[in-house]
């Protein structure tokens, strides 16, 4: 593993393998709009503008899967890789001028009209940001709880 266990740019999402008879499927796992991490297609995700769950640390990332796990299926951490064209720097550092204490329907509503405003509109995209958005701020989260802030 390159850099340190908590470089917030080392990022990791989970993914289930399911295989049942004929039916293989994989899914990665989301943040639903009650923030609770949950496994599901990506085509649902899209439609429903669910940003992927992105943890900093792999140890963070298959716990959560084994909560979210409903189907028994095979879980594995992987390195989540951004989109290049997406500009990590300027969203840690957009993130960090939020108060902790920030909603994350609030972050994300906020980079959802920055995406939109731009250029780079692909739902995708949005997600994509999104997703990275709010692995930044739970990093800051974190950050306060662990110095009792």
């Amino acid at each position: 593993m390159k850099g340190s266990d908590h470089d917030p740019l080392l990022r990791y999402c989970a993914r289930e393998f399911y295989t049942e008879r004929t039916i293989n499927d994989d899914r990665l796992l989301y943040v639903s709009p009650n923030e609770e991490n949950v496994f599901v297609p990506d085509a649902f995700a899209i439609n429903h503008k669910l940003p992927i769950a992105l943890f900093t640390e792999q140890e963070h990332a298959i716990e959560a899967a084994r909560r979210a796990s409903i189907r028994g299926g095979t879980l594995k951490v992987e390195e989540f890789k951004a989109d290049p064209i997406i500009p990590i720097q300027q969203i840690s550092w957009l993130v960090a001028r939020f108060h902790v204490a920030t909603p994350n329907e609030e972050l994300i509503d906020n980079f959802q009209q920055r995406v939109k405003a731009s250029k780079f509109c692909s739902p995708e995209l949005a997600i994509e940001v999104c997703a990275i958005a709010l692995a930044y701020h739970r990093a800051n989260q974190s950050l306060v709880r662990a110095f009792a802030l």
